[in-house]
């Protein structure tokens, strides 16, 4: 099994991986961790979002697009869940290695709320500012930057959170069914 899981800040991405891991045992693999860990061990930086944003894309610009993709896949050939493919050419390399793309997505509100409850964000972020932040994620024309809408339309499923857990579970493990019990 690869599996990707695409979508926006807060949607779930994380929350999926971590169930995949305990319910198929696969290894989960953060492109945002590998952003950190790069920005940590070149000290540049904090890794707050706008700088993993920044060092993401500038990683993307010097080493290609689908480096973070194929690293990840270094990692694990298979029996893996990557979560947060935030460039075209990141789903299109994990497509071309063989991977399935899952899209979450979910209303601005809910998101803006779980992120508040699990302190994703600062309380003092206002809805205005998660929008504004939302935004900056989701459209960009450079091939190197992030274009979360651009990722999700390239997914082979997608799955809506806008309920309970379980109920994403639910449906995750139905998508994981049609993907690898045809």
């Amino acid at each position: 099994m690869k599996i990707a899981l695409v979508g926006p800040g807060g949607v779930g991405k994380d929350t999926l991986a971590e169930y995949a891991v305990q319910k198929y045992g696969l290894v989960h693999v953060s492109s945002s961790d590998l952003i950190r860990q790069h920005i940590l061990e070149h000290n540049l930086g904090g890794t707050d979002r706008v700088n993993c944003r920044h060092v993401g894309n500038q990683i993307r610009a010097e080493k290609g697009a689908g480096y973070l993709v194929r690293k990840a896949i270094e990692m694990r050939k298979d029996n893996i869940v990557v979560s947060g493919l935030r460039a075209v050419a990141e789903a299109t390399t994990f497509k071309e290695l063989g991977g399935t793309i899952i899209a979450i997505t979910a209303p601005l509100e809910l998101r803006y709320e779980w992120a508040k409850q699990r302190a994703d964000i600062d309380n003092a972020m206002t809805f205005e500012q998660f929008r504004g932040r939302d935004e900056a994620e989701s459209v960009n024309p450079d091939p190197n930057a992030q274009n979360i809408n651009a990722v999700v339309a390239l997914a082979d499923y997608t799955l809506t959170n806008n309920a309970d857990r379980e109920t994403l579970y639910f449906y995750f493990k139905k998508t994981i069914e049609a993907i690898y019990l045809q």
